[in-house]
């Protein structure tokens, strides 16, 4: 079973179109910046086809639900195999899958 934790966060910096850098409000006046990838997504890297066109659209989704302090809703799961943490961000992850599917291991 994993453990899921909803956060108030600030985007910092997009660096594709599955992959951000943001500042995690722990509460209590603590914050951690971490590197956080959509969970179920699989945008294209630096230097891949798409790549641009997948950024600015992670962009234009994190803008739209960005509220008027600047914070968006995290949903935090596990740290994945590279130390990036998993996330899901209301309006914006499921969009991005639409586009950016993660594929699904075969299970045979």
């Amino acid at each position: 079973m994993s453990s899921k934790y909803t956060y108030t966060a600030k985007v910092e910096r997009i660096i594709d179109g599955d992959t951000m850098v943001i500042m995690v409000d722990l509460g209590f006046h603590v914050h951690k910046r971490i590197r956080a990838r959509l969970k179920g997504i699989d945008a294209p890297e630096r230097g891949q086809e798409g790549y641009q066109v997948a950024l600015l659209q992670l962009s234009d989704l994190v803008n739209e639900v960005t509220d008027k302090d600047g914070n968006i809703e995290i949903i935090s799961h596990k740290q994945g195999k590279y130390g990036r943490w998993l996330a899901e961000i209301e309006g914006v992850t499921d969009k991005m899958a639409t586009n950016y599917p993660y594929p699904k291991k075969d299970t045979n």
